[in-house]
């Protein structure tokens, strides 16, 4: 174990790891709107150079293919500076913005690429306002729609690091701004308007690149903090299935190893009470006898516990008569339930062939009818019963005279190690594996068990067996 522990960190040692690389926090710096811990911001930044490059690149084309489209719309409306403007936007802006945006896609440039794309976002603004500059203000288009639909789809869909974006937004509407106070021929209440205008676009374009920024990062650190999540998650399914295995293991090197002491103990005390002539000294041999192979049946519970859990038992499924499981089960019992004076009857036993392993199958069988001589009164009775029900089937029900269970106890009765001090499932002394045995055998057949019980008015487990289809037979006998 130590050494297990010692070349795998522990859950607790991961999450302690989480806690420091800041991945249990999502706090954002609220000016710039980057992840406080370093590590974090640079972790995203590798995601954006990595997973979130492909979308980047895709949006940035169809931004580019979008100021082409405008350009050529230019032809319809400028007129005289058609050639002109159009040597700007399709010539210059167009292959210079296209040219800095394809390098960020380069792999070693990848990191590069918010900043790539907010490069391209001022060649392009520049264009349209140096057209907007050129164009004289009588009948002039709207141009400031351009510089308005390149700066919101850059704010919505371009994911640029906050400072940057905000830097680029306030530079083109300072360009903007330039450029209608030299404007020559331009009016005052033109003038005014235009820098409302452009003031308000950008204030709009940075809120939303914040927003966008924050909405983005967050995204991310839920998916990665999940992933994590379902990390620390398995590395806890694997110690806890370790541990489980572990303590299985130790269950059966404990039981092989105390098995043989007792063999060893009941011979030599069966030796010695033989040849022991004093009445006393032969009460005091039956004790020790009578108390070793109480151990030793309850050993032999917890290795059939252990193996079963450790699914070392294979069924061995064939075509057997269920009167002769029962008969065998019963036969077993019948001295324990006489010594306590309970009437064990397995009068109403409706004869049939079963599809099961007998021996597996009668060992369940006696669990069950062990626990119910023990939760039976002196003077009770354990009654069996069995029936086919339709051609699917065969019911076996085993019905106590004992004082039942609470819901609660009802509902854990079929755990391993839990005893119900006044209950079906064990006696205070027992080890509270009947049960859970005889499920797992019952499972190993593609049978079940069932229990139902009422306070004070006993406790019936119910057995269903596949049966063969073969119709059921009369018990001559």
């Amino acid at each position: 174990m130590a050494s297990r522990a010692a070349s795998s960190p522990a859950p607790a040692a991961q999450v302690a790891d989480l806690r420091e690389s800041g991945f249990l926090s999502d706090r954002l710096s609220l000016v710039s709107a980057r992840f406080s811990n370093a590590s974090v911001e640079n972790g995203y930044q590798k995601y954006l150079a990595k997973e979130g490059a492909q979308q980047q690149m895709l949006f940035q084309t169809l931004g580019a293919v979008v100021f082409v489209i405008y350009g050529i719309l230019d032809g319809l409306v400028v007129g005289s500076l058609f050639r002109e403007f159009l040597f700007v936007r399709l010539l210059i802006a167009t292959p210079l913005a296209f040219g800095v945006m394809s390098l960020s896609w380069l792999a070693p440039f990848r990191r590069y690429l918010g900043l790539a794309t907010a490069l391209a976002l001022i060649v392009m603004c520049s264009a349209v306002i140096y057209m907007i500059f050129r164009m004289p203000a009588a009948d002039s288009p709207p141009y400031v729609i351009g510089v308005l639909v390149i700066m919101v789809y850059t704010a919505c869909l371009m994911r640029i690091n906050f400072p940057i974006a905000a830097a680029a937004f306030v530079l083109i509407g300072a360009l903007y701004c330039l450029a209608l106070i030299s404007k020559p021929d331009e009016t005052r209440a033109d003038l005014i308007s235009g820098i409302f205008f452009m003031m308000s676009v950008c204030t709009i374009s940075i809120v939303t690149s914040y927003m966008q920024e924050r909405r983005a990062r967050m995204v991310w650190h839920r998916d990665e903090q999940r992933d994590r999540d379902a990390e620390v998650i398995r590395s806890l399914l694997i110690e806890a299935t370790a541990a489980d295995r572990s303590k299985i293991n130790f269950l059966s090197v404990v039981t092989h190893e105390l098995r043989t002491p007792l063999h060893q103990i009941i011979g030599y005390s069966e030796v010695v009470r033989r040849r022991e002539d004093n009445n006393e000294n032969a009460g005091y041999l039956e004790q020790v006898i009578a108390s070793a192979q109480e151990l030793l049946k309850k050993l032999g519970k917890m290795l059939r516990y252990a193996d079963a859990s450790a699914g070392k038992i294979n069924a061995e499924i064939e075509k057997c008569a269920i009167r002769d499981i029962v008969d065998q089960a019963v036969d077993q019992f019948a001295a324990d339930a006489l010594r306590k004076s309970v009437s064990l009857k397995a009068e109403s036993i409706e004869a049939c062939s079963v599809m099961a392993d007998p021996h597996l199958t009668s060992y369940a069988l006696q669990n069950i009818i062990e626990n119910a001589i023990t939760a039976s009164k002196p003077g009770g009775a354990v009654v069996i019963e069995g029936k086919a029900t339709g051609s699917d089937h065969y019911l076996v029900c085993i019905r106590d005279s004992g004082c039942g269970m609470s819901p609660e106890k009802l509902a854990s009765a079929l755990s391993p190690f839990d005893q119900a001090e006044t209950g079906y499932s064990r006696s205070s002394s027992g080890l509270g594996l009947g049960l859970p045995i005889a499920k797992m055998l019952l499972a190993e057949q593609n049978a079940s068990i069932q229990l139902s019980s009422d306070p004070n008015s006993g406790t019936t487990a119910f057995v269903k067996l596949p049966i063969t289809g073969a119709e059921t037979e009369k018990d001559a006998a």
